[in-house]
């Protein structure tokens, strides 16, 4: 999958990487957040909301922390926004790391077909470096 992020985590993906980005997708994606104008009480959103969701996307997460609440902040602190799900992005990064269907599945919360499709995506791109 090399189509670039949506919305909010294109942002991020530009500033922080790709880890994070996706991370937020996991654990966030489909709500509204609030973005803090102070970085402390981002990073500490972001630690509780990290820690209490599967080591996939905490994982993803836990190296660039700082910098992914950093660029929430700086970027759109202050306001409300809509993290966009991004589940195609999510389901092929899964899979390119070697994460069955089953896997896929009950880690998103989708069928096992639709984690066989994501699996299926990461054959006809394994070029691609944006999954």
């Amino acid at each position: 999958m090399t189509d670039p992020l949506p919305g909010v985590l294109g942002e991020i993906e530009q500033a922080a990487g790709h880890g994070p980005a996706l991370a937020l997708a996991g654990s966030l994606g489909g709500t509204l957040i609030y973005i803090p104008v102070d970085q402390e009480r981002m990073w500490a959103h972001l630690r509780r909301v990290f820690h209490h969701l599967p080591t996939v996307w905490s994982d993803l997460a836990a190296s660039n922390l700082d910098r992914l609440a950093a660029e929430l902040v700086r970027a759109r602190g202050g306001e409300s926004v809509y993290v966009p799900q991004a589940r195609p992005h999510l389901g092929c990064h899964l899979a390119r790391h070697g994460h069955s269907a089953a896997s896929i599945a009950r880690i998103m919360g989708v069928s096992h077909r639709t984690a066989l499709r994501y699996r299926r995506a990461i054959k006809n791109c394994r070029g691609g470096t944006n999954v």
